[in-house]
C-alpha cells in the first residue's frame, strides 16, 4: 500500500519501518529512496543516515534542512534503534518539515509504546 501510494508521489511527513526481520525494514527503505526524489535531485536532497552514528538532535537538524533546487529532503535513518536520543524526535514529529520526508528504520527492535515518539506517530 506504501509503496503504490508514493507511486503516486504521495508522501507523509514522517515514516517509522520496525520489524524483526531486517530485509522488509530495507526493501522499504528502498522502495522510498528510489521513489521520494528523481536520481539528479539526490546529491543535496537526500540523507542516509546511521543510527549509531548520530543522535537526535542531528537528525532533527538534517530534517529541518529546505530543500535545493528540489520538491522535498528526504532523510532516512537506518538501525534508528540505535539512535542516541530517539525519543527527543517526538517534537520533530509533531510539528515536521512539510518539504521532508523522514523515514526511521528500527530492525529487530519496535518503538517502546509507552514513550512519548510512539504516541505521537498514533
Amino acid at each position: 500500500k506504501l509503496v503504490a501510494q508514493w507511486d503516486k508521489g504521495q508522501f507523509a511527513p514522517v515514516y517509522v519501518v520496525a520489524g524483526e526481520e531486517p530485509f522488509f525494514a530495507h526493501a522499504l527503505t528502498d522502495a522510498l529512496l528510489e521513489r521520494a526524489l528523481p536520481e539528479a535531485d539526490r546529491t543535496f536532497n537526500q540523507s542516509v543516515l546511521y543510527g549509531r552514528d548520530v543522535d537526535a538532535r542531528s537528525v532533527e537538524s538534517e530534517a529541518k534542512r529546505f530543500p535545493m533546487m528540489a520538491e522535498r529532503t528526504v532523510v532516512v535513518v537506518r538501525e534508528a534503534q540505535d539512535l542516541r536520543n530517539l525519543e527527543d524526535l517526538a517534537a520533530y514529529v509533531k510539528n515536521p518539515q512539510p518539504q521532508t520526508v523522514l523515514l526511521l528504520s528500527l530492525t529487530g527492535k519496535a518503538l517502546d509504546k509507552r514513550k512519548a515518539l510512539y504516541k505521537t506517530l498514533k
